[in-house]
């Protein structure tokens, strides 16, 4: 057939974690802000690889990043496909948040 198109499965593939934990963040209602501004501007950042997830909590006050990234771990934790959930405090007051995701 000539207009035929090769049937994959795209962006829906199962493997994308960051956009999967970034939704369901979003649902639970926290903002994530888009990766683009990511070391521009403050914000929740989300991105994720092969299994693994990382949050980039940076709010710009050290209290508040603390206090999100403690909200961020009671809603993650609830997760059933959240594993291990590991967190850094950055030089600069930051927090960054290590999951381990199993696909459902």
């Amino acid at each position: 057939m000539a207009g035929a198109r090769p049937q994959n499965r795209g962006n829906r593939s199962s493997n994308r974690v960051g956009a999967t934990v970034s939704r369901r963040l979003r649902a639970a209602g926290f903002n994530v802000s888009p990766s683009a501004r990511k070391h521009v501007y403050n914000g929740l950042f989300v991105s994720g690889k092969e299994g693994r997830a990382t949050v980039l909590v940076d709010l710009g006050a050290p209290t508040k990043n603390k206090q999100v990234a403690a909200e961020l771990i009671a809603e993650m934790a609830d997760w059933p496909q959240a594993g291990d959930i590991d967190a850094n405090v950055l030089s600069d007051g930051a927090i960054m948040l290590w999951v381990r995701y199993l696909s459902a």
